[in-house]
């Protein structure tokens, strides 16, 4: 489902990787029973620290696949 308000959009572990990034717990994700939304609920910690995101390799893979669909569209 493409939303014009939308511009992100996550994975359950994307989502929690970015949140814990931005220094906060996540207390709950749960995914939609309709639409696939993810509604997250986190809560701000002040003794914590954002922290680098985790999951490179993930990022890495889909960054990949973009390049070799977007040479696939050109040579189209």
């Amino acid at each position: 489902m493409a939303m014009h308000q939308h511009l992100n959009y996550f994975d359950t572990e994307s989502l929690r990787n970015t949140v814990e990034a931005a220094g906060l717990k996540v207390l709950r994700i749960e995914v939609a029973k309709y639409g696939g939304s993810l509604y997250c609920c986190a809560q701000n910690i002040p003794e914590n620290r954002p922290v680098p995101l985790k999951g490179k390799k993930k990022y890495e893979e889909f960054a990949g696949k973009v390049d070799r669909n977007y040479k696939t569209l050109v040579r189209s």
